[in-house]
């Protein structure tokens, strides 16, 4: 639930009947992790989210420098009702897809690389939806507005400059 209490604007459930499957997973994998379903049987009952940062690959590289570009799979706990990590694939370099199955140190690196992904998405959607939205409303009330209009004195308590 962490997931959706902190960056939540890129998780999206998968609809069983418009949405492909981008990602494989082992069905032998997918009965061990996800309480013996397989990834079809998720996805036609609802309960497979996908989380994309694949957009990312098209980012410039800095040299000397490793990052991935994730798509990750969530899923709906069919016991539990929790909602978990399913899968991580890193989309770089050798490509693999990563589970809670592989070796601790591999499920930690993949976690790794899509938290990092996921707090660059963060980042990047506060700039636009704060900043490169909201403050040139604020700028722009700010010098139109009368001295005298209600708003107007809300506006420069709350602004930096006063």
């Amino acid at each position: 639930m962490e997931r959706l209490s902190i960056n939540p604007y890129v998780v999206r459930r998968l609809h069983p009947s418009n949405d492909h499957l981008p990602l494989d997973v082992d069905d032998h994998v997918m009965r061990d992790l996800a309480g013996g379903r397989t990834l079809a049987v998720l996805h036609q009952e609802g309960r497979l989210f996908l989380a994309n940062h694949s957009y990312q690959a098209a980012y410039p590289k800095t040299p000397g420098r490793w990052t991935a570009a994730c798509t990750a799979y969530f899923f709906i706990h069919p016991r539990s009702g929790d909602f978990l990590p399913l899968a991580i694939k890193t989309n770089m370099g050798s490509d693999f897809t990563y589970t809670a199955l592989d070796d601790a140190n591999d499920w930690l690196f993949a976690k790794m690389a899509f938290n990092m992904n996921d707090l660059f998405h963060s980042q990047l959607y506060h700039l636009a939806n704060t900043h490169d939205v909201a403050e040139p409303i604020h700028q722009a009330a700010l010098r139109t507005m009368s001295a005298r209009h209600p708003v107007r004195g809300y506006l420069d308590r709350c602004s930096p400059s006063s």
